[in-house]
Parts: C-alpha cells; structure tokens; sequence
C-alpha cells in the first residue's frame, strides 16, 4: 500500500517496549527477548502529548511486536472491525518497520535503495510523529524505575505494577507533574527533578 503520511490524521504511535522481571524458571526461554534478558512486553499507544491510551501488559519477550499487535485487544477490534476506534477512516496510528501497513496504521517504506523523494519524505514524517513514543516510554521508565527491573514473585504481579505505573504516568501527565532531566555538570550524570 502506499499512502502519503499526513501528521494531522494521526491519533497515535503504536510500539512496545520491554520491562525485565524474574520469570518463572521453567520458562525462561519463551521470555527471553532479542538481548537475552528475561522480560515482559508492554504494547502501548501515546498520543504527541505522551500520554498512553491504549495499553496491553504482558506478552512474552520473546514474541514479535507485529503479532503482539494482532493478538492485543486493540489489534483484534481493528483487524476484526467490530468497532471503529477512530472517528473516521482518514485517522490512522503510525508504527515503526515491525508493523505491517493497514488502512488505520501506517509504516514506513522499506528502504530498498530505490525509494523517491515522496516515499524518504513519507519516512521522515513518520519518525519525527514516532518520536513522542520513544519519550512516553523513555518516561515512564525514569520516573518509575521500578520499570526497568520488577522483582515480583509472579508474571501476574509484574503485569499488575507495570499497568500502575502506566496508569499513573498518565495521572500525572494530566496534573502537569513535570519530570525533568538535565545534567549535573559536576558530576557528569543525569539528575532528575519533579516539579
């Protein structure tokens, strides 16, 4: 398909992240992800003011985002059409290269070396509309560090704080609770303030 990426009919970026947990040890290898840590996936949508309003908490590192996407309930509403999610068929999501194109969610064009102007504009568009997920997760795991390793018993427990911490990191969005991050130039590290 090819579709020229207009920023205005975008309603949000779709991708996932992983969060590394203790997983139980007679499968380590169904959660072992792509750097060979054990970890859970978190399939999010965020809007450009990263706030997250879809999420999905729990797949198997090991799993690929585009079949996460199709087995999440906001893939089986879309690919099913039961429901239209959006208001009309010119909004659509934007996802990176592991999504495939559909009408609702649009990815860049696979660089053969062979792509025109139009298509590399098309690319550059869609990374700079991308660019608000890569912070809403980059968020949620500084101000919740908790996030980047959870020490639960069960996966049923990591699932249950990771959706907290999303819940939460959209509570504090909406009541300006800034999380800023600037460099200690003493010490040359990231210190991290809340406002």
């Amino acid at each position: 398909m090819s579709y020229l990426l207009l920023l205005v009919d975008v309603i949000g970026t779709v991708d996932g992240t992983h969060i590394e947990c203790k997983v139980p040890t007679t499968q380590h290898s169904s959660y072992q992800d792509r750097k060979f840590n054990h970890s859970i996936i978190v399939q999010a949508v965020a809007t450009s003011t990263r706030l997250f309003t879809n999420i999905s908490v729990g797949y198997l590192g090991s799993l690929h985002d585009a079949r996460i996407l199709k087995e999440s309930d906001l893939g089986q509403t879309m690919y099913n059409r039961t429901a239209n999610l959006f208001y009309n068929e010119n909004y659509h999501l934007v996802g990176d290269s592991a999504y495939p194109c559909k009408m609702w969610l649009m990815t860049p064009y696979r660089n053969t070396g062979r792509l025109t102007r139009n298509q590399r504009q098309h690319n550059r568009r869609l990374s700079v509309a991308r660019v608000c997920m890569e912070h809403s997760f980059g968020l949620l795991k500084e101000r919740f560090r908790i996030c980047k390793f959870v020490n639960a018993n069960t996966i049923a427990k990591v699932v249950k704080i990771v959706t907290a911490c999303c819940v939460l990191h959209n509570f504090c969005l909406l009541n300006h609770d800034q999380w800023n991050v600037e460099l200690d130039p003493e010490r040359n590290e990231m210190c991290y303030s809340v406002q």
